[in-house]
């Protein structure tokens, strides 16, 4: 999980000296916890993602890396059906087709796909929209 290694490591670089911190570190920290906070948001009843993350004691922690694997592979179940690689969208207007695929790039409020609402954003995991 490289987002929990970015954050992993800039909060053991805070800890060591956090003089040392650039914007840099700070940005890639921030983005690394809101990606993760908005994927497994429902995994969390609430609770910040920082809060989870920070019983790790190394950047591969295995009890961390396990769990944000296996909620991963579970949201990838959501939207890929076994033996597929992406998920398709069909639409017979263009603005029906950005909405559906609009939680993909983005955060959404009360984004939805197949006629269901999503309890987490998958964004994060998207290679490429075409």
């Amino acid at each position: 999980m490289d987002l929990f290694a970015q954050w992993y490591n800039v909060k053991q670089k805070q800890r060591q000296d956090p003089d040392d911190l650039d914007d840099e570190d700070l940005n890639q920290s921030k983005t690394a916890r809101e990606c993760l906070q908005q994927m497994f948001a429902d995994r969390l009843e609430h609770a910040p993602i920082e809060k989870f993350m920070s019983t790790a004691t190394s950047a591969k922690d295995q009890k961390v890396v396990k769990q944000l694997t296996t909620w991963t592979t579970t949201m990838h179940q959501r939207f890929i059906q076994p033996g597929n690689t992406s998920v398709c969208f069909e639409s017979s207007t263009p603005e029906n087709l950005i909405e559906q695929y609009h939680p993909f790039t983005k955060e959404v409020a009360n984004a939805s796909f197949q006629g269901k609402p999503l309890v987490c954003s998958p964004w994060p995991l998207v290679k490429i929209v075409r």
